[in-house]
Order: C-alpha cells, then sequence, then structure tokens
C-alpha cells in the first residue's frame, strides 16, 4: 500500500513537473513567434499604426525567448541524466534518446524545404542563397552551427537546433565532472564555468570587426550573425539551466515563499521594463554586453520561481508547450510564405485589415502543421528511440 502510494506521488511529481516545464516552453515559443510576426508583418501594417509601436519593445524582446529554451533544457537534461544515472549504458541511451528526440521532424522539414524550395529563407538579417546537397548535410550532421555559411540558412531559425545538439554533446562530461566533487567545488565550478562562458561571448561580440576581416569573402553581416549564433555566444544560458538543477534538485534550497509570491508577480514587470530599456538604453555598442549577462539570469530566476510556485492548470499553455519544437521548426518558413503572398497580392486595399488577416492565417497554419509535425512525427521519433534503449536492456 505504501509503495503504491509513493509510486502515486512520483506519478504525480513528474506530472507537475512537465506541467510548470511545458509552461515555460510556451511562454518561449510565444516569444520567438511573435517577434519573428511582428517583424514579417511591419509592411503590411500602416506607418501611423500606433498602438503596434507602442508594444513594440515588448515584441522585439521575444527574440530572447531561445534563451528561455536553452535555461530550461538545460535543466531538464540534467534531470534526466541524474535519473537515469543507474541504469546500464546510461550515455548511450541518454544519446539514442536526445537525437530521436529532435532529429525526425527537424529533418523532414529540411526535406520539404531543399525539394520544394531549393532556395534558403532570409530574414532580416540573413542573406538569401541557393541550398546545396553540401548545406543540407551540414545540417543532417548538425555541424552547420560550425561555420558561417551554413549556421542558419535553410529555415532562419535552425542555429539553436545545432546549437542544442552540440550542447548535448557535451553536457554529460560536464554535468558528471560537476556531480563527482564535493559541494563547495560543485558551486565554484559552476561558478567559473559561468563566468568562463559569459567572457567567451562578451569576446565573440567585442571582437565583430576582427572576425569580420577574418572572413575573407564571407559577407560581413554572415560573421556578424555567426558571432550571435554560435554556441559559444549562448553557453552561460546553458550553464544556468545546470545551475538550476543543482540549486533545485541536488541540494534542494527552499526559498520564503512570501518572497516567491511577490516575485512572481514581479516577472512580468521586470521583463516589461527591461525590454523598453533594451531598446531605449541598452542599444549601444557596449551596452550589448548587458544584454549577455542579464536575460540569462532573469531567465533562471524565472525558471526558479515557477518550480518554486507553478502557475495553475491551462490546458492551452501546456498543449503550447508539448508542440513548442514542431512550431518552432515550421513558423518561420510558413510566416515567410505567407508574407509573400500578403505583399504582393493582398486580401484587402486597407493595410491594417491585411495584416489582421495575415496575423491570423499564419497563425492557424503553423499551428495546424505543427500540431501534425508532432503528433505523427516528433512522437514517432520520440517512440522509436525509447524502443532501442529497451533494447540494451534485454
Amino acid at each position: 500500500m505504501n509503495h503504491d502510494k509513493s509510486q502515486n506521488n512520483m506519478t504525480e511529481n513528474k506530472l507537475e513537473f512537465f506541467y510548470y516545464i511545458n509552461y515555460l516552453r510556451a511562454l518561449a515559443i510565444l516569444m520567438v513567434v511573435f517577434t519573428h510576426l511582428n517583424g514579417l508583418s511591419a509592411y503590411l501594417r500602416p506607418a501611423d499604426f500606433q498602438f503596434w509601436g507602442q508594444i513594440n519593445d515588448i515584441i522585439t524582446a521575444g527574440k530572447h525567448g531561445v534563451s528561455l529554451f536553452f535555461v530550461v533544457s538545460a535543466y531538464t537534461l540534467c534531470r534526466s541524466l541524474f535519473l537515469r544515472s543507474q541504469e546500464s549504458h546510461s550515455r548511450l541511451k541518454y544519446f539514442i534518446r536526445r537525437y530521436f528526440r529532435i532529429a525526425p521532424a527537424y529533418y523532414l522539414i529540411l526535406l520539404i524545404i531543399f525539394f520544394s524550395v531549393g532556395e534558403a529563407i532570409p530574414d532580416n538579417f540573413y542573406l538569401s542563397s541557393t541550398l546545396s546537397w553540401q548545406s543540407l548535410l551540414m545540417h543532417f550532421s548538425f555541424l552547420n552551427g560550425l561555420t558561417p555559411a551554413h549556421i542558419n540558412n535553410f529555415l532562419g531559425v535552425e542555429w539553436s537546433v545545432a546549437a542544442e545538439f552540440l550542447f548535448y554533446l557535451l553536457l554529460p562530461a560536464y554535468f558528471f565532472f560537476i556531480l563527482r566533487q564535493r559541494r563547495l567545488f560543485q558551486a565554484l565550478t559552476l561558478i567559473l564555468t559561468y563566468f568562463a562562458a559569459v567572457v567567451l561571448a562578451c569576446w565573440l561580440y567585442l571582437n565583430l570587426k576582427t572576425l569580420t576581416q577574418l572572413g575573407g569573402s564571407f559577407h560581413t553581416i554572415l560573421i556578424v550573425r555567426w558571432c550571435y549564433f554560435f554556441i559559444g555566444s549562448h553557453f552561460h544560458e546553458f550553464t544556468l539551466g545546470v545551475v538550476a538543477w543543482f540549486i533545485l534538485d541536488y541540494w534542494k534550497f527552499t526559498f520564503n515563499q512570501f518572497f516567491v509570491k511577490i516575485l512572481f508577480y514581479l516577472m512580468p514587470l521586470i521583463y516589461i521594463v527591461a525590454a523598453y530599456a533594451e531598446v531605449e538604453y541598452w542599444s549601444g555598442y557596449y551596452s550589448g554586453l548587458i544584454q549577455i549577462g542579464f536575460w540569462g539570469l532573469y531567465f533562471l530566476l524565472l525558471l526558479i520561481t515557477f518550480n518554486q510556485r507553478p502557475p495553475k492548470l491551462n490546458r492551452f499553455f501546456n498543449k503550447i508547450g508539448e508542440l513548442s519544437f514542431s512550431i518552432y521548426l515550421v513558423h518561420f518558413p510558413i510566416f515567410y510564405y505567407f508574407s509573400q503572398i500578403f505583399y504582393f497580392e493582398g486580401i484587402s486595399e486597407i493595410k491594417i485589415l491585411n495584416a489582421a488577416i495575415f496575423i491570423v492565417t499564419t497563425l492557424s497554419a503553423t499551428v495546424a502543421c505543427s500540431f501534425f509535425l508532432y503528433h505523427i512525427v516528433e512522437r514517432f521519433g520520440i517512440n522509436c528511440g525509447q524502443r532501442l534503449t529497451e533494447f540494451f536492456d534485454k
């Protein structure tokens, strides 16, 4: 009887864990989606459409939603590594699960773009180019993140998939090295790693001019964007996810619930103020260094807050969190192609009506496609990975 009760508690804890993690994933993908939607629908709106301009700062800061993904991903990966560490072939199983978690859906979208379009999807920061077999192979091997020419030239968003996969490879050795240390050395290692990663990100940011000169025949914009997309510019965010796991799961720190409650309600206000400050005050050359440190720490604090005080269950956000990876893969190609239709043909002579129809149709198409991709392809890949890991238990 006690064993059954213990099992029920474990199941409830697991459901509660994925519930608030899905909330954070939903928040991250909504930030990214509305940032891209805002950029692509800009020319469909009247120039004097003041309402949108008033919230533009908040929407633009949504580009940092990817940083939230990185923090949450590192936290969940540490949790998985630790809980499964006593299994036989645990490292091999970890890599199998990670690969099949992202590869099938990712590969399918790459192939659709490659064979149906043949050209890269340009965004506001990238140059359109003809896709090649070499680039496709770089993406299939997740090595596109190492080269400026291939890092983000298929979907306009795949740079983060490459960074995520490279982190998958690095994490087990880093995680278990820290885990073997005493508590004081664990804390010191995490602090030193975080600051080293921040220094690397700052160095990449401050040496754009030098790196551009070294680029030779590459366009300046490619080097500049590569410095942002490269995993070295985001490793500090992954590190903060590892820090979160040690604080919450391993060291089991407890926080004053009154303080957590206040912080829970303050987080949206902090975001709004930071989003405004980023545009109005942090837009200078050296001010960019503030952004490197601030957003990762903000999302670490958000993760801790949600862990200590999970929001009430909402099926919509829970489902968006489940679909988040599929939404991430399909949203930008869909947004781009719909924007071309509305830009050249339009639906109405009234600009604001065109923008409204564009937003509704693209969001609807994105949700529909991501629903199919998740339930048919992504879940299939997850199940394949699970069955393959079970083979090693026989």
